[in-house]
């Protein structure tokens, strides 16, 4: 009879996020990466950026090989949404006039 060491312990959820891959990709993938690290020090997460909500065929395959535990998709703060596509969100106020600054 032998005896043998096991070492047991919690393993990091494997997380895809996906995020906006179009125009401002950098900053939100940015953003994601951020936010990743502040969950298991971003140990287990993959970055998987989209355009007009399709992911490319290849990374689907490539999400399917790193089997996650979870698929969440990141959004837009109200802030960055104004900074990023200004001029196209626009908030009213109660009589229906546009709010500034």
């Amino acid at each position: 009879m032998k005896y043998s060491v096991i070492n047991r312990g919690l393993r990091p959820a494997r997380v895809a996020i996906v995020f906006d891959g179009g125009d401002n990709w950098s900053h939100w993938a940015r953003r994601a990466l951020f936010l990743a690290g502040k969950i298991w020090g971003g140990a287990g997460f993959a970055l998987v950026p989209h355009r007009a909500g399709v992911v490319d065929p290849i990374l689907l395959r490539a999400c399917r090989a790193y089997d996650p535990d979870y698929i969440v998709a990141f959004s837009h703060t109200v802030g960055e949404y104004c900074h990023f596509a200004s001029g196209s969100f626009i908030v009213y106020d109660d009589s229906g006039n546009p709010l500034t600054g």
